[in-house]
């Protein structure tokens, strides 16, 4: 059931943007609405199994914040904080999406873990982030 949906709700976002092309940023902005409207009423939040909850809440989080470069205001977005609030199950999904983006995860990947293994002179260097957490994913069995 939850492919099927997740299939249908792929099928509606990729029909809906050939007929949203050309069109305003305030249109786009509702028809985002709309579809998360959709998505929600189609497939509730509290029916999703943990990958297609995580994936929904990061699109949202990555759509939300994509042109926001304040670390604070990234990491303290109600679907991040989400994300979050789903515990250590989560951490294999952020390795992995660490693997395909370079997404700011490493306050989440801090607080669900407890530590970081970024040496210091990576810090600020998302590349080199990215390489340490996905060396230390690799350590602990999460990829």
């Amino acid at each position: 059931m939850a492919q099927l949906a997740f299939q249908t709700q792929k099928q509606y976002r990729e029909k809906s943007e050939t007929l949203f092309r050309g069109v305003g940023q305030e249109a786009k902005y509702l028809k985002r609405q709309f579809a998360k409207v959709y998505d929600h009423l189609t497939y509730p939040m509290s029916r999703q199994d943990d990958l297609h909850k995580f994936c929904n809440l990061a699109v949202t989080w990555k759509e939300e914040t994509k042109f926001s470069s304040s670390i604070r205001d990234i990491a303290l977005n109600p679907s991040y904080m989400e994300i979050i609030g789903m515990g250590g199950k989560v951490i294999p999904f952020i390795l992995h999406d660490l693997t395909l983006n370079r997404a700011h995860w490493f306050p989440a990947l801090r607080a669900l873990t407890g530590f970081s293994p970024v040496i210091r002179v990576h810090w600020g260097n998302v590349k080199e982030m990215t390489k340490d957490w996905l060396n230390w994913g690799k350590e602990n069995g999460y990829i």
